[in-house]
């Protein structure tokens, strides 16, 4: 192996993950990885010191494990890059990372339809262009385990993982992805928190899978819908979609979306999606329904309409639905941040949910102002809502209608749970209205209902309740 093709690949990956291309500092690192040369050696060359010769090689080694999906530092790069057997990609147009890898997907559950592929190798492709970085914690091995299962033994088509922000929901599909991206010949993460377009993400979807076998008739995609744009599609529109199902239905992909909120209707959520982005029902509805051998993955922390309707009706689409961390993951979190007084710790855990992104905010906090002592951030028995917790909240609060406030109001009046009984016979709208201003507080997981006694009662997690309270 040659180290131009190393530093073609390298290049290629880190283009992905950062939107630049090598510099010369990497391309000599990776230059003198190759000929086994020491990092004092490597930066002489360059005429740089060697901690900061180290410090970028740490950088650089940290990207492409993020970008392959491997652990790739100094000492394995040549034999990591052999076991791979990268093509040569010098006279490439591809630019992601490819894998040549042999079909050997296994057979389809009884009923699936996979058509036969049309050559002998496929290309492994990984696009991990908007996958985030950081230290995403993830302590869910059950909820990983299960979504691993619904994905490669039920073969599912459409999986939600679904919550309130900062339960963990990327996080999950972080961990869960190295699991499962080897039984793919594509792998593709895109987040829409900058609203693409369907046509834009169906055309990079054309251009990124492999191409469908001539040979085969590709699928006919026919609409129907109240939505103005899905009852007049585009010709390009529905062409594109089209030729991304037969690709998904003769090779396995992973399409992964994160953010999906963000293309929704916070107003409405019957009718579902902002104005321009309605047709991405239509897109949810093709994957969910039609056969194929593909899977798409979403998380929100809005519940889509149309995945009620589909979990319901398909038991090829699964929902999964977040809670609030348990006591020993929860205690991980303090622990890592070195908290002290873990008596408290559970009533702390319990104010916020055991919503990890909300502990995480909490014991940044208390580690400075309060020396990392939980008993003095309790002391004064009120519950904080500090200002990173309260922009998350007034995202979701600006959003309700006059009707959702009035209920979250009614509920943030209880510390036990009110019953619709109870709400019903403090409100002036009717039943109906009632039942749907509930119904969507629970799909924006602000509402959290619980069995008592034969009845269901309806409560807010300590830390939502005290905010409603202030927002009274």
């Amino acid at each position: 192996m040659e180290v131009q093709q190393i530093i073609e690949w390298a290049d290629r990956l880190v283009l992905i993950q950062t939107g630049k291309h090598l510099d010369d500092l990497e391309t000599a690192i990776l230059q003198g990885t190759y000929q086994n040369q020491k990092y004092s050696e490597i930066a002489a060359g360059y005429n740089c010191s060697e901690p900061h010769a180290k410090k970028v090689a740490c950088l650089l080694w940290k990207t492409l494990s993020q970008a392959s999906g491997e652990e790739i530092n100094k000492s394995n790069l040549r034999s990591t890059c052999q076991r791979l057997q990268l093509p040569a990609l010098s006279n490439s147009e591809e630019f992601v990372t490819i894998d040549t890898v042999t079909q050997t997907n296994s057979p389809p559950p009884q009923g699936e339809t996979m058509a036969k592929p049309y050559n002998t190798e496929s290309f492994r492709r990984i696009d991990r262009t908007d996958i985030p970085n950081g230290d995403y914690f993830c302590d869910r091995q059950e909820e990983v385990a299960t979504l691993k299962n619904w994905i490669l033994q039920d073969r599912s088509h459409l999986v939600s993982i679904l919550g309130l922000s900062g339960i963990g929901k990327t996080a999950v599909a972080l961990h869960l992805l190295p699991q499962i991206q080897d039984h793919f010949d594509c792998v593709i993460w895109r987040s829409l928190r900058t609203l693409p377009s369907l046509s834009s993400i169906l055309t990079y979807l054309t251009q990124f899978l492999p191409p469908p076998n001539p040979d085969i008739r590709p699928l006919t995609i026919s609409y129907a819908s109240t939505v103005a744009e899905a009852q007049n599609p585009s010709h390009q529109l529905a062409e594109q979609l089209s030729l991304v199902m037969e690709s998904f239905r003769q090779h396995r992909c992973l399409l992964i979306l994160d953010d999906v909120q963000a293309i929704l209707n916070p107003h409405n959520l019957v009718e579902g999606y902002k104005r321009g982005y309605e047709s991405y029902r239509l897109f949810f509805k093709t994957i969910g329904e039609l056969s194929h051998n593909s899977c798409l993955i979403m998380n929100s922390s809005i519940l889509p309409q149309e995945l009620i309707e589909l979990t319901n009706n398909n038991h090829r689409v699964k929902c999964l639905t977040l809670a609030g961390l348990g006591s020993e993951s929860a205690h991980n979190i303090l622990t890592s941040a070195s908290l002290l007084d873990a008596d408290n710790w559970q009533e702390l855990i319990d104010i916020y949910g055991g919503n990890p992104g909300f502990l995480k905010i909490v014991s940044r906090t208390i580690k400075e102002f309060f020396g990392g002592s939980v008993k003095q951030y309790l002391a004064n028995n009120s519950i904080l809502v500090l200002p990173e917790i309260k922009h998350i909240l007034d995202y979701f609060w600006q959003e309700l209608s006059d009707l959702e406030k009035q209920v979250m109001g009614r509920l943030s009046a209880s510390d036990s749970g009110v019953s619709m009984a109870d709400l019903l016979e403090n409100t002036n709208h009717n039943s109906s209205d009632l039942l749907w201003a509930v119904q969507s507080l629970q799909k924006r997981f602000l509402v959290d209902n619980i069995q008592r006694e034969q009845q269901t009662l309806f409560t807010l997690i300590p830390v939502i309740r005290e905010y409603t309270r202030q927002c009274r």
